[in-house]
């Protein structure tokens, strides 16, 4: 399963609180800076099951994703448009470690950078191409074991929305007694009720079923995006998600931030 436990992904995590781009780390001192102080109280442990909801089962969503104004690189490389879906039997997440389950993003900026990434159980394959500058160049497949986890692919998974926003948030309540209450904020959306967590600037809003619906403050190492929206979800997930657009003819190579 794809968790934050593993050491490469809490390496990245935790460069990422120092270097003052990543999630806010709370220490469990009562200083945390939750919005909305007199909003419903949680616990962090239930925070995080109904954000691990997101991450199971079978889904497709899309979101946009943009930078903070300012930010160094350009406004067309950091506006992008992100599909990712799943298809995993309920309560489950996929595992290429033990082949199971198929996860998949498409990435397109403004400027037409576009990344496709496809795991079927354990085999890997992807397509990238640079600002449309000629065909897509596709790669693979090859099998997790001969890749492993390396802090590249943690990197060339940053963009699977679902499973990074559980690892950030999973980092931002770690330590925390599993007794301390903090406060909430519901909001009504076009996708029903959401339940949202303010912490150390960073804001995280879930659906009822667990589904990211929009995050803003959080940033990624290799990315400039800071906020998040989702446009539209499904319960299903096509098969087209899992097809990538050319044919992979080289060996595999992870795609980089």
């Amino acid at each position: 399963m794809r968790t934050v436990r593993h050491p490469i992904t809490m390496f990245i995590m935790a460069v990422l609180a120092v270097i003052g781009i990543g999630v806010g780390v709370l220490a469990g001192t009562g200083n945390a800076a939750l919005s909305h102080p007199t909003g419903p109280l949680q616990t962090p442990a239930s925070i995080l099951a109904l954000a691990k909801l997101g991450t199971e089962g079978t889904f497709s969503a899309v979101y946009q994703l943009s930078a903070r104004r300012g930010s160094s690189s350009s406004s067309a490389k950091n506006d992008v448009t992100l599909t990712v879906a799943q298809r995993s039997p309920a309560g489950t997440t996929p595992s290429p470690g033990r082949g199971l389950g198929e996860w998949s993003y498409r990435l397109t900026t403004a400027d037409s950078t576009d990344v496709e990434w496809v795991v079927h159980g354990s085999s890997l394959e992807d397509c990238i191409r640079w600002r449309s500058s000629g065909p897509l160049q596709c790669t693979g497949p090859e099998r997790y074991k001969e890749v492993g986890y390396t802090t590249t692919y943690a990197l060339a998974t940053i963009p699977f929305l679902p499973e990074t926003a559980y690892n950030s948030i999973s980092y931002a309540l770690e330590g925390l007694s599993s007794h301390r209450l903090l406060a909430v904020r519901l909001e009504q959306s076009s996708f029903g009720p959401l339940t949202c967590v303010a912490i150390t600037g960073t804001t995280w809003c879930f659906m009822r079923g667990g589904r990211l619906a929009s995050a803003t403050g959080v940033g990624y190492l290799g990315f400039e995006w800071t906020k998040y929206r989702l446009v539209r979800e499904q319960a299903t997930a096509p098969t087209t998600d899992f097809t990538l657009s050319g044919v992979p003819k080289e060996p595999f190579m992870l795609p980089l931030p």
